[in-house]
């Protein structure tokens, strides 16, 4: 719907990073709230998505909403949401405490049938130390297959699966 808000992103002091005001009368005349909806007092819902930055690191963040009108103000709806990181570490078997530098994987997700998810896959390599640390992960199951092993190296086959719970910590 494009007409009965207004969707403010700056200028905001009250530490949002947004705010929709609506219009309740336009909203009425475009039929998108009817009388029998007043009549029921049928709740507004908004709806929106929120993507953390690529900064984000592992950890708890709150998204705090709100309602405000011109005499009053609801309690804050406070949703915590959870953010997870694996580490990767390639090294050589012969030494497990030398990590190798160059060795390619991809990270991604799949469907209930097992079709990789269209855009979940990413191209990770490892560091001079061996290591790879992806950070901002939702719960969830990941697999992981490396793709490219360092020269000298043979690349492993193996698929993993990564299984972050909803309540890990």
């Amino acid at each position: 719907l494009s007409e009965g808000y207004t969707l403010t992103n700056t200028g905001l002091e009250d530490g949002c990073s947004f705010e929709i005001s609506l219009d309740l009368v336009a909203l009425y005349e475009a039929g998108v709230i009817t009388d029998d909806d007043i009549k029921k007092a049928t709740p507004i819902t908004v709806t929106y998505d929120a993507t953390l930055s690529k900064e984000a690191e592992a950890g708890t963040y709150e998204n705090t909403a709100w309602v405000t009108a011109p005499d009053w103000t609801t309690s804050k709806d406070i949703v915590s949401v959870n953010t997870y990181a694996i580490d990767i570490f390639k090294y050589d078997q012969a030494d497990p405490e030398k990590g190798l530098a160059g060795a390619e994987f991809e990270l991604y997700q799949k469907d209930t049938e097992g079709n990789v998810i269209e855009g979940s896959k990413v191209t990770l390599t490892s560091g001079e130390d061996g290591k790879i640390l992806v950070d901002g992960l939702d719960a969830g199951t990941y697999y992981l297959k490396e793709i490219k092993a360092p020269e000298g190296y043979v690349c492993s086959s193996a698929e993993l699966e990564i299984v972050i719970p909803e309540s890990a910590g």
